[in-house]
């Protein structure tokens, strides 16, 4: 008999399990497979699943500006039919997930914490200039 805590226990590790395969069959599919220009230089950098495994959260980081991260997020939109296509072949899974793309903009906010940081930095506590 199995109780609830080994039952979400086991649902939550099935959901890392597929989106850890999602996640590496993608970055395979980027690299290899899709030849869209407008698909600038992307990582898949995580992949979360619904519960029911029928959603995949997909989060991308693109490097480049926001007009980048535009054009690579309505290609990587674009391209979900082929991409679910594709996933269905590789993974034989029963059902492949519906894909949501995501900008993850986890580097863009850690580089914005360091400058904000170097510019505090810079200056003392009153607010002048440090003279090094």
């Amino acid at each position: 008999m199995v109780v609830p805590s080994q039952d979400r226990q086991l649902r939550e590790r099935r959901q890392r399990q597929v989106g850890s395969l999602i996640q590496q069959e993608l970055s395979d599919l980027l690299r290899r497979e899709l030849r869209d220009p407008r698909l600038g230089f992307a990582t898949v950098t995580e992949v979360k699943l619904s519960a029911s495994l029928d959603c995949a959260r997909v989060y991308v980081s693109v490097m480049g500006d926001e007009e980048e991260r535009r054009r690579t997020m309505a290609a990587l939109e674009r391209a979900e039919g082929f991409i679910r296509r594709e996933l269905a072949h590789r993974l034989k899974l029963r059902y492949v997930p519906q894909i949501e793309f995501v900008a993850d903009l986890t580097l863009d906010r850690a580089a914005r914490l360091e400058a904000l940081l170097d510019e505090i930095d810079g200056k003392t506590a009153g607010g002048h200039e440090r003279e090094d």
